[in-house]
């Protein structure tokens, strides 16, 4: 049985991500700043247990994986937010986004890529967002801290090239699947179509992979350029 471990998984794209993970028979590790939550995410799926993480903790970050045992995949997805003007950004808010978003990243990477690393296999995936190759306005540190963790696994994917162990982030499909994309995300999503219209002026969307397997929309590469779609779980 695949074992995958996901960062921020008690709610949101993370509680999303595990659902969807142990109905296809992964044992599922649920880590959360929230141990409470965690905990009640787990007991909704089949074998998943919940643990306390602090992904910006080394500390934090090294129990966890000591008590998910051997680990296949790694799920980067724990991350905050902040939406504003940059000058009103508290100090407190700018500190946290960076520490959670991009040095939760980092630590998860050196924490758990050595044992994968050992045996040939594993994968990380990070949840770095239309962000990492967007910057819309009122996300200054947010889309700051999502392109560098863009920068820092395209930096990492090549030292870990043909040690077996992969990495993965946004991805892309072709222009010919546009029209039935835009009409699934229409019809599906129309409340995040609305919220991440700065997303669609862009040619840029956010969504489900899931809902884009079920009406037969295959991602294809990763990003190469602002005009192609990006693919990640509505807000």
């Amino acid at each position: 049985m695949t074992v995958i471990a996901i960062t921020g998984g008690a709610r949101g794209i993370g509680a999303a991500t595990a659902r969807a993970l142990a109905r296809r028979g992964a044992r599922v590790v649920i880590g959360d700043i929230d141990a409470a939550a965690a905990t009640a995410m787990a007991d909704e799926l089949p074998g998943a247990i919940g643990l306390q993480l602090d992904v910006t903790d080394t500390a934090s970050y090294r129990r966890f994986l000591d008590e998910t045992g051997p680990l296949d995949i790694l799920v980067a997805n724990a991350g905050v937010m902040w939406v504003g003007p940059f000058d009103a950004e508290p100090e407190t808010a700018t500190r946290r986004q960076i520490a959670v978003n991009l040095e939760g990243v980092i630590n998860g990477f050196r924490l758990a890529t050595p044992a994968m690393r050992q045996r040939g296999s594993g994968q990380v995936v990070v949840v770095a967002s239309a962000a990492s190759k967007l910057a819309p306005a009122g996300e200054a540190t947010y889309a700051a801290t999502k392109h560098a963790v863009y920068g820092y696994c395209t930096a990492v994917r090549e030292e870990l090239r043909g040690s077996g162990v992969d990495t993965g982030g946004p991805a892309a499909f072709s222009q010919a699947d546009r029209q039935r994309f835009e009409s699934v995300m229409a019809s599906t999503f129309p409340a995040e179509a609305r919220k991440c219209a700065h997303f669609l002026r862009h040619k840029s969307f956010l969504v489900s992979p899931s809902v884009l397997a079920s009406h037969g929309i295959q991602p294809l590469r990763l990003v190469q350029h602002a005009h192609e779609f990006v693919i990640t779980y509505p807000y």
